[in-house]
């Protein structure tokens, strides 16, 4: 209605804990809802940052200046102060109605789900505001230009918990969450199933992580040529690849078995030491770095100087990347 909406939270975010402490206490938990804010609070606020860190310090940490709040009207609560829009309400523990179906960044109409239901009593906004909105959908959206930054954001903070990750890369194919590629400095047998479930539980987002690929710090992690290389190459199936069965998950995964409920797979792509394996490893080829420095200067006397070695073209490697939509 006019005056009501149900709201999906995902059960590890700060929301939806929230919401069980009220439950809890046996008191309605206040709401407001913030439209049109800066595009950094809406990255802080969908970043896995650890539960003790505000989303506004985040914010105000990466754009090198606090973010300005304001007291609501009707809750005692504080917003951005250059909202576009602002939504006052509360929600009682245990209310709730049909929320669904909706357009999904899955790439699917979601299903219908019991939610908890807000209702408003005070609407504020500047004047002559401006409605911003987006929506979901398979990438590339809007949302997964976003998860791009927040990438970059995610690095640090997981470096931070798991110190032997050199870098990882959440693909915008993969939903940018839903797999995940790890290097690490390899140093002991193991290691790399243990950085992946170190990476599982290192932030909240992160459990609904359905593949972790783990590869040695040499792979570019955003070269899917390498990656595709290190697991053809460094991977045994039946000793390599390790699953997780029915862990907490993302409702709106219609890939899991039992909704709430999916396994999760950890792939090995390092290159393996004793007692990972009884054989000598081969060493990787590599190229004579005199013979390529000579190759290097004489190139456009070889009739090559028009070639761009720093451009991939996908149709070489047996892609079509015409638009399928």
């Amino acid at each position: 209605s006019k005056n009501t909406m149900t709201v999906h939270w995902l059960s590890v975010r700060g929301g939806a804990r929230h919401l069980r402490k009220a439950a809890e206490r046996g008191q309605k938990l206040e709401i407001a809802i913030a439209l049109g804010v800066d595009p950094l609070i809406i990255m802080a606020a969908a970043a896995p940052i650890p539960v003790d860190l505000s989303e506004w310090l985040f914010a105000g940490l990466y754009g090198g200046s606090g973010v300005p709040l304001a007291k609501c009207k009707t809750v005692d609560l504080e917003v951005p102060a250059d909202s576009e829009f602002v939504l006052e309400g509360t929600i009682t523990p245990g209310e709730m109605l049909p929320d669904g179906p909706f357009g999904d960044h899955m790439g699917y109409y979601g299903g219908v789900e019991d939610s908890p239901l807000i209702r408003f009593h005070c609407m504020t906004h500047r004047k002559d505001p401006i409605y911003l909105t987006t929506f979901s959908g398979r990438p590339p959206k809007e949302e997964a230009m976003m998860a791009i930054a927040l990438n970059r954001i995610y690095t640090p903070i997981l470096r931070q918990q798991v110190s032997e990750i050199v870098d990882f890369f959440l693909p915008m194919e993969a939903l940018s969450y839903k797999a995940a590629i790890i290097s690490i400095d390899k140093a002991y047998p193991g290691q790399a199933r243990r950085a992946a479930l170190a990476f599982w539980s290192a932030l909240p987002q992160f459990t609904y992580t359905k593949f972790v690929i783990v590869v040695d710090k040499e792979i570019n992690i955003r070269d899917p040529r390498q990656v595709v290389w290190a697991i053809s190459s460094k991977v045994d199936p039946s000793r390599d690849v390790f699953i997780l069965p029915n862990t907490p998950f993302d409702t709106l995964d219609f890939a899991s078995e039992k909704i709430g409920l999916g396994g999760r797979m950890g792939i090995d792509a390092t290159t393996k030491i004793p007692p990972e394996t009884e054989h000598e490893w081969g060493e990787v080829l590599e190229s004579d770095a005199d013979v390529a420095a000579m190759v290097d200067r004489r190139w456009a006397e070889y009739g090559l100087d028009d070639v761009d070695l720093t451009a991939v073209d996908p149709n070489k490697f047996g892609y079509d990347v015409r638009s399928s939509r």
